[in-house]
């Protein structure tokens, strides 16, 4: 599985292919492409999306919006989650917090998506002082929703905690940066909220 990335002065966009066959590669596109939307940065490059995950079978892709630039408005940074061609669940944004969207987190900036396409980890690490956040949700199919699971926050300033972030095939497990201390792995059990 191979994903590109294509750009030029008006899109990003993100095409998934499939790699088949012995002895010669055989190409195939998986769904339409993702193209970049507003907002736009001031040389016209989209924000949407710069950064992407995806699970095992390649037939999920997480993509988010996400930067730290000042004097571009608000409501910026955000998540969608792509099935193939479709979007499924609803649009993830900082704004669940209930405080103004301002672009000083970077929410999105880590993106970690499980092999099995189930558990998302959304990192902000300029929350709160550049302490950074982790929040997990959990792809409920019956609703057509990520549903909030679990949130981790760093205690020290300046630590940039969910920068970086990876998870497992089945999102028990994630691996984050974690400030001055280097990184930091947590055990989340099926069912569980906590980050162990």
């Amino acid at each position: 599985m191979l994903n590109t990335l294509r750009k030029n002065s008006l899109f990003l966009i993100i095409s998934l292919f499939t790699l088949s066959g012995y002895g010669q590669l055989e190409v195939a596109q998986v769904g339409n492409d993702i193209v970049g939307s507003p907002p736009y940065l001031f040389n016209g490059i989209p924000v949407f999306p710069s950064r992407i995950s995806i699970s095992n079978d390649g037939n999920i892709v997480a993509a988010s919006s996400t930067h730290n630039a000042t004097g571009i408005g608000t409501n910026m940074n955000y998540v969608k989650v792509y099935q193939n061609n479709s979007q499924i669940g609803q649009t993830l944004t900082y704004a669940e917090d209930g405080v103004d969207l301002t672009c000083q987190t970077s929410y999105g900036y880590g993106l970690a998506l499980s092999g099995d396409g189930q558990r998302l980890f959304v990192g902000a690490p300029f929350h709160n002082t550049n302490r950074g956040r982790v929040r997990m949700y959990e792809y409920n199919s019956g609703t057509d929703n990520w549903d909030l699971a679990a949130t981790i926050y760093q205690d020290s300033a300046n630590a940039f905690a969910g920068r970086h972030l990876e998870t497992n095939s089945d999102g028990t497990v994630l691996i984050t940066n974690w400030g001055t201390t280097g990184n930091k792995v947590f055990s989340i059990p099926k069912g569980s909220s906590t980050f162990t």
